[in-house]
């Protein structure tokens, strides 16, 4: 009779054991990636900078300027944590065709009157606040915007930087104004409102 090769019990309890631990390996393996992507993701979207931009472009005497008309732009900080390093841009934006469709850009920088700010507070709600908004900013440019909001071609682009207090991730925030339609006379309103009143 030929001979039967056999496994011994305890060879098999030993694979079993094997393939056991290597699917309960692979299984924290990829429980593990998920968490970490989650988090990453939370973290990414949940703990970055957040600021919202007025659409509009105030002009009309500013304190600072001793009465002379300025065009002024604001924005809040919409985070629950405060920001640092902010920066602030002004700049005209140009766009030049090369194609059917298709455009260059150039940016010519404008002078801002505050260009940096070290820190900015958190987000607050009008109840929270009464007499003053640290987290609202208002800054003016020095430059006459008329000509550049009247051109075809040209756009007033404002490019705002700030890192979030917490993680110190950077975010950067834009916003064009396309045309004179985009600037009202006046000032804005107080704290949260980013309108413009006269």
């Amino acid at each position: 009779m030929p001979h039967l090769l056999t496994v011994a019990p305890t060879q098999s309890a030993e694979a079993n054991t094997l393939l056991n631990y290597l699917f309960e390996f692979l299984i924290a393996l990829v429980a593990g990636l998920v968490a970490s992507i989650l988090f990453l993701y939370y973290v990414l979207i949940r703990w970055r900078p957040k600021i919202k931009i007025s659409p509009f472009i105030a002009y009309g005497p500013t304190p600072e300027n001793h009465g002379v008309n300025q065009y002024s732009f604001k924005f809040i900080n919409k985070s629950r944590h405060d920001g640092y390093d902010v920066q602030i841009r002004i700049s005209v934006l140009v766009r030049i065709p090369v194609q059917m469709g298709k455009f260059n850009e150039r940016r010519l920088p404008l002078r801002a009157k505050l260009d940096f700010l070290s820190h900015i507070p958190r987000y607050q709600r009008d109840k929270e606040h009464v007499n003053t908004a640290p987290h609202a900013i208002i800054f003016s440019c020095l430059d006459d915007l008329a000509p550049v909001l009247e051109a075809d071609d040209k756009v007033v682009e404002i490019q705002i930087i700030l890192k979030h207090g917490l993680t110190g991730l950077s975010k950067v925030f834009r916003h064009e104004y396309i045309n004179s339609g985009d600037v009202v006379n006046g000032h804005f309103k107080y704290g949260n409102n980013l309108t413009v009143v006269k």
